[in-house]
């Protein structure tokens, strides 16, 4: 048996969230999995109402209560990443850094727990158990730090040298991500070894999957897109702002588009401000984050993933397995997963008049939509978890 605790570094259900739950779902029998959820201050959930809205709709914590896998939880934050943060909660997981790794050695070792998988490349706290307890460490990547906080430079370096000396493999949730990552270190540290390549693994995440095809008729009363995914810079939702001015424009007026999600303010007040300067308050619809997708997918038309930089894809690889007509930008993991006008459409990021073409053949039946459909339910099939958990589980 062997026993493997998974550190999370958050506690709310985003994206990689999602991943680790569907990998824990469907773990072979011979491994026994404990979870390391990190602990907060609190001060966002008691003052912050968009955080609290996202925490009602569930945490990692209950989530593993109702799967009754074992979990611990400790003081630590994103700690591989120099990001700007409140100087207490600062000094304070600083402060307390030690006695919480004390704590959790201590867990560890009374449960015999033989190898750490580090869920996000953004925490520092899983490399350390391993390094201080001679463990073997897995380090999954699912972020482009640079594209998602703006990291470069000595911080970038350091957050690279940080995982290819602290791990004993390395698992990039896309090709782009694993190319991008070896190239940046390529230039900062001249050649990786053979040793240090042999640590690469390009695992795809995985969902579950169904298998019939919810075929898609586009109604005209109205016409709902949707867009799924976080309220912020990264995920572009002002593309469809203005893909929403387009379609008013050439004469779409019956259409709604529905933006699904938690919410960054700052960014969340510049798409208010963008729809009330073109008079869009009654296209535009924002709805908080859910558990209910599938309902809120049934009721979509298209969806637009919309991001600027995509490591892997998730939400895309969900609507394809649903059979929702799709279109994507050109980026990142995305583009990996999307082959234009075969399994989806695509189109290069704030690039308005090409979203709203992709819009139209769509709408105008201008494309063997049920064919596409049956291609993307094809395509999403080769990201079954099933997969996914058997590569990553022959690492262990």
């Amino acid at each position: 048996m062997k026993k493997v605790l998974y550190v999370a570094h958050e506690n709310t259900k985003g994206g990689a969230t999602h991943s680790l739950l569907n990998l824990l779902d469907h773990l072979p029998m011979n491994v026994q999995p404990y979870v390391l959820i990190p602990k907060t201050l609190g001060l966002r959930t008691l003052f912050t109402k968009d955080y609290r809205k996202i925490l009602n709709a569930g945490t990692l914590k209950q989530e593993l209560i109702k799967r009754n896998i074992p979990f611990y939880e400790a003081y630590y934050f994103l700690d591989n990443i120099e990001i700007k943060q409140n100087l207490i909660r600062k000094l304070f997981f600083s402060l307390i850094r030690n006695k919480e790794l004390m704590k959790i050695k201590k867990k560890i070792k009374d449960n015999n727990i033989n190898l750490v998988h580090s869920n996000s490349s953004v925490i520092k706290f899983g490399a350390d158990l391993a390094k201080e307890l001679d463990l073997k460490h897995i380090w999954h990547v699912r972020e482009d730090i640079g594209a998602m906080f703006g990291i470069k430079g000595i911080k970038q370096k350091k957050y690279i040298l940080s995982i290819v000396d602290n791990a004993d493999q390395i698992i990039f949730v896309a090709d782009s991500l694993k190319a991008n990552f070896q190239e940046v270190y390529q230039k900062l540290f001249g050649e990786l070894s053979k040793e240090q390549k042999n640590k690469f693994r390009r695992i795809y995440n995985g969902i579950p999957l169904t298998t019939s095809i919810n075929k898609k008729n586009i109604k005209q009363n109205p016409i709902n897109i949707y867009c799924f995914g976080t309220i912020y810079e990264i995920k572009g939702q002002e593309d469809l702002i203005l893909l929403a001015k387009k379609l008013k424009q050439e004469g779409f007026p019956n259409f709604r588009i529905k933006l699904v999600g938690g919410r960054k303010k700052e960014y969340y007040d510049y798409l208010l401000n963008l729809i009330a300067l073109n008079n869009l308050e009654e296209i535009i619809e924002f709805i908080d984050y859910t558990n209910d997708i599938d309902l809120l997918r049934s009721d979509a038309d298209i969806e637009i993933v919309s991001s600027r930089n995509e490591a892997f894809g998730r939400v895309a690889i969900e609507a394809m397995n649903f059979g929702n007509p799709l279109i994507v930008t050109n980026v990142g993991g995305l583009n990996e997963i999307v082959e234009h006008k075969k399994n989806g459409l695509k189109y290069k990021p704030g690039d308005i008049n090409a979203l709203y073409e992709n819009v139209k053949d769509i709408i105008d039946s201008k494309l063997n939509m049920d064919e596409i459909i049956i291609n993307a339910k094809i395509r999403s099939s080769e990201f079954d978890i099933k997969i996914c958990v058997s590569q990553i589980s022959k690492l262990y």
